[in-house]
């Protein structure tokens, strides 16, 4: 990610105008405010109306090949595989799969299409709840046993966990997982904030994979590459435990790299407003 920033513009105070996902990943692909498609929230009763315009729709029919490696037109709203030629979901229900299965699903298809104008839209889960990464990247910020480390950090989590399975098959199943662990509780704070950060290192991992891909099939430099988030994660602040409700910066505040085609502007930062609105609209105007 530092490397791609050096060839990239960074946008330094780029917000989410609405989370979580299913509004978040709307906004982008139809440049308009949540108040406009009607997409508010998770599970809601209403449908983005068909006449609202859709980013891969519109390349679609300009005759650009379009892919997502993503699950949410299968497991969330079926808006999301509007103007996708192929949709590809890694992901079975109850699982977690790494950055790196994404990335096997759409190498194959740049090769494939790759030399043709396209959109691929890839989306990784790394960092999101739960924060299991592979057991490699588990100790990379972290030393010692977080089921007897400051213990007491975790107790407001524990007394309303979001989710029962968050402890059952998340947390519990770390502390199982964790070398010689003297405990078979996670205790420690620090210990989960440190395997988001083996997420992001993780995914910063994948981008490294994908865009050797890119430039081993010679199309790096003819590619736009925009990496951003559709929204935060609070890892205990405000009182909230691993999630992305509500409007504290944690979860709106997100960041945004575009690389454009021949490195223009290399390394240029950004300090002025930019929101999730601003993708589709750029992208066509590019």
């Amino acid at each position: 990610l530092d490397s791609l920033a050096e060839e990239s513009h960074l946008f330094e105070q780029f917000f989410a105008p609405a989370i979580p996902t299913q509004p978040s990943f709307t906004t982008t692909f139809t440049g308009q405010l949540p108040t406009t498609h009607g997409i508010v929230a998770h599970r809601g009763r209403w449908h983005l109306d068909d006449s609202a315009p859709f980013l891969p729709e519109i390349l679609k029919q300009h005759g650009y090949a379009t892919a997502a490696v993503d699950n949410l037109a299968d497991q969330h709203q079926p808006w999301f595989s509007r103007g996708f030629e192929t949709y590809l979901n890694p992901r079975q229900p109850g699982t977690y799969p790494d950055c790196f299965l994404y990335n096997e699903a759409a190498i194959n298809w740049l090769e494939h299409h790759g030399q043709d104008p396209f959109l691929l839209c890839l989306h990784y889960w790394d960092p999101h709840t739960p924060y299991m990464p592979p057991p490699h990247y588990r100790s990379l910020f972290y030393e010692g046993d977080p089921t007897t480390t400051n213990r007491g950090s975790l107790d407001r989590f524990y007394n309303r966990p979001l989710r029962d399975w968050w402890v059952s098959d998340w947390l519990d199943r770390m502390a199982e997982e964790w070398p010689n662990a003297q405990g078979k509780h996670i205790t420690d704070l620090e210990f989960i904030r440190s395997q988001y950060d083996a997420e992001v290192r993780c995914a910063d991992d994948g981008i490294k994979e994908l865009t050797g891909a890119l430039d081993r099939l010679g199309i790096l430099d003819d590619t736009a590459i925009l990496v951003f988030g559709d929204h935060g994660e609070e890892l205990g602040e405000h009182g909230v435990f691993f999630d992305h409700h509500g409007l504290y910066d944690t979860n709106i505040h997100v960041p945004l790299l575009v690389k454009w085609p021949d490195g223009n502007l290399r390394g240029k930062r950004h300090s002025g407003l930019a929101q999730h609105t601003d993708i589709a609209p750029t992208l066509l105007d590019a």
